[in-house]
């Protein structure tokens, strides 16, 4: 899906701010599976990966309904458990 040895993460608050919209509308994206989920970073502090904000965006340019937004959003879900099973 993209290049594991440059993946990026930035907080929450930059990828609704790069997605030009409010934090709300970022959660029922989420809840909606139109977005993927956000990443801890630790105790305190929230990111997501660049590179799936990235491809998203390039979705939505494209055209891509929702329906297919969706499909998007659960092959980069289950990339990120093929890099967590090479891992452990």
């Amino acid at each position: 899906m993209y290049d594991i040895s440059k993946i990026r993460l930035c907080k929450k608050s930059e990828a609704y701010a790069t997605l030009g919209i409010s934090e709300g509308t970022f959660r029922h994206q989420i809840s909606e599976g139109l977005m993927v989920p956000t990443i801890s970073l630790g105790e305190r502090s929230i990111g997501v990966i660049t590179q799936e904000i990235d491809l998203i965006i390039k979705a939505r340019i494209a055209g891509l309904s929702e329906m297919q937004i969706k499909d998007l959003v659960k092959k980069l879900i289950e990339f990120r458990t093929t890099l967590c099973s090479e891992i452990v």
